[in-house]
Formats: C-alpha cells, structure tokens, sequence
C-alpha cells in the first residue's frame, strides 16, 4: 500500500487537490482509508492517478470525474500491457462518446467498431498500448514499481 504522500511523489497530485477530488466524490474506488483516518493507495491506484493526469491533459473538454473512472477501469490493463513492452498485443480504446445531453463508455477492438444507433457530437479516443509505453518514459518510478510486481 502508498500512502498519499506517495501519489504526490510519484504521480505528482498534491495532497489538497487528493483532498478536494475526494470531497466532490470524484475519487470512487480509489484507495482505502488506513490507520489515523489516513488514506492508503494500491499500485493500481498509482497507475490509475498517473493514466487519469494524461489523460486530462491530452482530452479537451473531459470532466474530471470521467477521466478518473477511465483511468481506474484502464489501469489494471495498462499495467499488463507495460510488462509486455517488448511485444505489441492488442490494441483496446477506450471511448467516451456524447451525444446529445447524454456520455457513454465503451471499449473497442477496432477504431471501426465505433458505430452507434444516435447521434455523436464528440468521440474521446484513449489509446491504451500508448498510455503503456509512455508509462518508462515518463515516470520510470511507477513502472518499475509495476515491473517489481510482476516478480514479487
């Protein structure tokens, strides 16, 4: 477990901000409240927070709350795919989709598998193999802790 002064290390969310997205219950699923009231993080909570900032950096117009829902539901796979950094495997999107007063989220195998019976106004496209890779680059800390892991 890490604490929350880990995600501010490692993920670079400092603690009032950690603070406040809990308030406005933005975090759902997001750690476990530890000894003396202190909030406790899983790796892939680690993952999550790092996938959720890119993906609020590179996604105009995205709320934070669905950011953060993307990036938990897509950790656990990111996380496998950045072990497998040597070979390329399948490539899942995750898409959020707007359409009129109303989002959804769907997972496509294929770019070609966004067809929809309503109108889409805006389409979010989140590649995850490319979260994965840009993990080791970006913040080596994180995947060696995912690569420390997988061994142990």
């Amino acid at each position: 477990m890490f604490s929350a002064s880990h995600v501010t290390k490692i993920c670079d969310w400092p603690p009032e901000t950690l603070r406040a997205l809990r308030r406005r219950r933005i975090l759902i699923g997001y750690g476990k409240v530890g000894t003396n009231d202190r909030w406790d993080y899983s790796l892939t909570d680690l993952v999550a927070f790092f996938l959720a900032k890119k993906i609020l950096s590179f996604v105009d117009g995205l709320d934070q709350k669905t950011a953060f829902q993307i990036a938990r539901d897509d950790a656990p796979t990111v996380m496998a795919m950045s072990r497998e950094n040597s070979k390329k495997g399948v490539t899942r999107w995750t898409c959020v989709v707007r359409a009129g007063s109303g989002q959804s989220q769907r997972l496509l195998d294929r770019l070609g598998d966004l067809e929809t019976k309503h109108r889409v106004e805006t389409a979010f496209l989140v590649d995850r193999w490319g979260l994965a890779l840009s993990l080791k680059d970006e913040n080596k800390e994180l995947y060696e802790l995912i690569a420390g892991a997988e061994d142990g």
